[in-house]
Order: structure tokens, then sequence, then C-alpha cells
């Protein structure tokens, strides 16, 4: 679990989520999303260089909220969007 979880029940949870395309091979034309998302109380960032990896870095703050979360639940939704 992720540095600064343990009491996160009844606070708010805020992210910021930077995702942009970058040039992979200038030869290709090639695109690959990449970024960074930030979890702000405590400072936590990841870089990502797929979108669903978005989905699992907040994943552990909203299990430690007591939030269930359905199989295919916030991966799922955004997979849909990546692929699209």
């Amino acid at each position: 679990m992720y540095e600064g979880t343990e009491n996160l029940e009844f606070a708010p949870q805020s992210f910021i989520v930077k995702v942009w395309l970058e040039e992979t091979s200038a030869v290709g034309g090639r695109t690959a999303w990449r970024g960074h998302i930030t979890h702000v109380p405590s400072g936590e960032r990841q870089y990502i260089q797929e979108l669903d990896r978005i989905a699992s870095f907040i994943v552990p703050y909203l299990e430690a909220m007591g939030v269930e979360l359905q199989r295919g639940g916030v991966q799922g939704r955004l997979s849909k969007f990546s692929s699209g």
C-alpha cells in the first residue's frame, strides 16, 4: 500500500493527472502515452507509460477509504477510454 493511506477513510482525496502523447519513433511516426499521477495529500507520484496505470495508482487509496470495487470497475472504464 502507498505511504500515507492509513487514515484515509474520511479524508477527501485529490489526484493530479498529467498525460500527453509522445512521439516514440521519428521514422514510423508512432506515439505513446506518457505522464504522471500525483496523490496531492501525500505528494506520492508515479510516472506512467500506459493509461491503465492511472487506475492502478488510485485503487489502493479508494480501498483504504473502504470503497469496494467491482471487477472491471475503475480499471475497466479506463481501459475502454484508452482503447477507443
